[in-house]
Parts: C-alpha cells; structure tokens; sequence
C-alpha cells in the first residue's frame, strides 16, 4: 500500500506540476478513453507483478540461504507468488495487446513520427512479456529469468509510455 499511494501521489504532482491543456472532441474521446484505460490497466498489472517478482527473488534467496528462518518469517509460499507473477503478467499481456489493438483501430497517427517510439517500445514489451510466459511454460524459467524478463518489460513499457521526451532527445537523437 505504502508504494501505490507513494506512486498515485507522484503521478498527481506530476499532472500538478505540467497539466495537459488539450481537449478531445466526443467522437474521439470515447475510444481514446478506452485506449488508454487498457494501457493504464496493462502497466499498472505489469509494475504489480515486478513487485511480486521481487518478492518471489526475496523468498527464492531466504529458502536458499536459510530455510528454518523463513517459516519464522511468515512468508507466503514461493510457488504461491510465482504462480500470482504469472497470472498478472498473463493479465497485463491480454489488456496490452487488447490495447494496442483498440489503439491501431480507433488512432490514426499510432505509427506517425510523434507516436511511432511508443507503439514500437510496447510491442516489444509485448513481446518480451509473451517470451517470459512461454518461457515459462515450455522450460520453467528460473525465478532470477522471471525478475529480469520482468523488470525489462516494465522498463521498455515505462519508457514507451512516459519516456517520450528521453526517446526523443536522448536515444533518438
């Protein structure tokens, strides 16, 4: 609880701080509000399950380390979690390709040069989320393979997402 208020506090200075001033006219607006409900959803799933991943690496380490000390720790069960990682980046897969499909049918400019580096970046996100599942179910990835798998999806979403002037300034240069 302590990180998501800590993140919707950020998130709510940030839109303080530089509030967008453009508005959508309601044909579009509809559609656009669909699109970037999936998004949020897909990303708010996916940072969820980067922190269950991390969670999973904490009690991955603790078995290894010392196995009596995690059941005085009141831990939950290691397959538990790994199983809730997965079930979320399942969900957050399903809601970003739902999104990006209502993105290629409702905008036009989704691969214009303004917005091309976001729809590039989450389609590899996509792609690097979908690997880890299969991943997963063909070969039983490790929880160190899961986490990072994880932690560069988010990474590669985020700057999709909110990275538009570090894409812009710095990669693209």
């Amino acid at each position: 609880m302590p990180v998501t208020f800590a993140f919707a506090a950020l998130c709510l200075l940030l839109v303080l701080i530089n509030p967008n001033s453009y508005s959508l006219t309601e044909y579009q607006a509809s559609s656009m509000i669909v699109h970037i409900v999936l998004s949020l959803t897909a990303y708010g799933c996916m940072v969820v399950a980067l922190l269950y991943a991390l969670q999973m690496r904490y009690i991955h380490k603790q078995l290894k380390s010392n196995p009596l000390l995690l059941t005085q720790q009141q831990l939950p069960p290691l397959l538990g979690v790994e199983a809730w990682v997965l079930k979320l980046v399942m969900l957050g897969s399903i809601l970003l390709a739902a999104a990006l499909v209502s993105g290629f049918l409702t905008i036009d400019t989704m691969l214009s040069a303004q917005h091309a580096h976001k729809t590039v970046l989450s389609i590899v996100a996509l792609c690097v989320f979908v690997s880890l599942l299969i991943g997963h179910a063909r070969w039983g990835l490790s929880t160190t393979m899961i986490l990072t798998l994880t932690s560069v999806g988010v990474a590669v979403l985020t700057l999709g997402y909110f990275g538009t002037r570090i894409v812009r300034e710095i990669i693209l240069i």
